[in-house]
């Protein structure tokens, strides 16, 4: 189990004795490296041990990196056991075990669920997300969503920097976000590739609509340049150079984003916007969906099979809704349903737009393992119940003068008992 020791100092730890190495995460040579405890919690370090082969000479010895939870900065990360959560619960807030937890069971993999008002939130064991590739999925997608506004205000920031290539890497920063662009095909791009007709821009096949501050941005960097050299490209003492892929991604990796997981967060909110759009139009269960991956392959502007960036979970809830709901009224998440035309590309946006705002808390909000909408609300109830009775007894006790003590008054929550006769496992979606 790591014992975190604040005494030791700013420093990052060495290898702690019960962490064991066991895999790296990453590409074009910027990679996490993953040690696991006797717990089971998974441990973010800057290199593998020296004796293994993934270990990089140029990394140095491998350090604990400190810009994790710990137990003793971020609690809520952790189990009364010392098993690590994917999400921390709030302080005052008690989480509610699931008596039928089973990691290997994709129903029952939910380990701890909480209510915040009328919320329900589910919480996963960080274990569980690191070895499920359907929950890392959901996850990556949580974090491109937690992490957005901040990786916008840092590409404003660089660029409206007076630095040349602190400009420029911002401006690959908002393409790739706002444009809808692979971090590859932009660093490949040449001058040729990017045209001006009016006040449109045509960048790589894309249409795009900029401001005024971007708009000229991009005249100025194809100003008397030959049309077959890279578009972004800077001074070095080594002559014009382009920008490597590593060196961009790697302010990615510093914002704990993925370009990948970025632009797959932007299909599945785009295509959740048609798909309402759609719905609205009375369009056919049997073509909905077709028509739906058709015109977001249209704004994505992409030979990519589009159906691949969209959340599965975003699919499947919109279609079941739509085959159950006969008017068309959508109890669940419904978006803005704006036409698509050309991409906007704005050079001071830092937050997000009110339609993104929508598709971030129902993405949150949502479930990330198997489970029905009856299983769900089942469990749900069961919740608010048990919170209902949680705020009668307080009410009481307060009106007496007298200490509360939740777990004694009312009792952890019996799933079974709450929601009824039937076993758990057939309420939440076991077998």
């Amino acid at each position: 189990m790591f014992e975190d020791n604040v005494e030791k100092g700013i420093m990052p730890d060495l290898i702690d004795p019960n962490h064991k190495y066991v895999f790296r995460t990453g590409v074009y040579g910027i990679y996490d490296y993953w040690y696991i405890d006797t717990a089971g919690n998974y441990w973010r370090y800057t290199n593998a041990p020296e004796d293994h082969k993934d270990y990089d000479p140029y990394a140095g010895v491998p350090l604990l990196v400190r810009d994790q939870p710990m137990p003793s900065t971020a609690p809520g990360f952790f189990t009364e056991e010392g098993r690590k959560r994917n999400i921390a619960v709030p302080e005052g807030l008690t989480a509610t075990r699931n008596p039928k937890y089973d990691p290997l069971n994709p129903k029952l993999i939910w380990y701890e669920v909480f209510t915040r008002g009328k919320d329900v939130r589910y919480v996963y064991l960080d274990s569980d997300v690191k070895e499920n590739i359907d929950l890392w999925v959901q996850y990556q997608l949580r974090v491109t969503d937690s992490s957005l506004s901040k990786l916008r205000n840092f590409s404003v920031e660089l660029f409206n920097s007076e630095h040349p290539k602190d400009k420029i890497i911002g401006a690959i920063i908002i393409l790739v976000d706002q444009g809808l662009f692979e971090l590859h095909e932009l660093l490949n791009a040449l001058v040729s590739d990017l045209e001006f007709i009016d006040r449109t821009v045509n960048l790589l096949g894309k249409k795009l609509i900029c401001d005024d501050e971007f708009y000229n941005f991009l005249t100025s960097i194809t100003l008397n340049r030959d049309s077959n050299s890279p578009l972004f490209e800077v001074d070095t003492v080594h002559g014009r150079n382009k920008f490597s892929i590593r060196h961009v991604y790697s302010i990615f990796h510093y914002m704990r984003i993925s370009p990948y997981y970025l632009l797959s967060w932007h299909a599945s909110h785009i295509y959740s916007k048609i798909f309402n759009r759609l719905s609205l139009d009375n369009t056919s269960v049997n073509e909905i969906e077709n028509k739906a991956f058709a015109e977001l392959k249209r704004v994505m502007t992409t030979n990519t099979d589009v159906q691949f960036l969209v959340d599965y979970k975003v699919k499947d809830v919109l279609l079941n809704n739509y085959k159950n709901t006969i008017d068309k009224s959508l109890d669940l998440y419904r978006a803005s349903t704006d036409f698509y035309g050309s991409l906007m590309i704005l050079s001071n946006l830092t937050g997000r737009k009110s339609d993104e705002m929508e598709f971030s808390t129902w993405l949150h909000s949502e479930p990330m393992h198997d489970i029905s909408p009856e299983e769900e609300a089942a469990i749900e109830d069961a919740l608010l119940d048990k919170q209902d009775a949680i705020n009668e007894v307080m009410a009481s006790e307060s009106q007496q003068g007298g200490e509360v003590d939740t777990d004694k008054e009312v009792g952890e929550v019996d799933t079974n008992q709450e929601v009824g006769e039937t076993d758990l496992e057939e309420k939440a979606g076991g077998e």
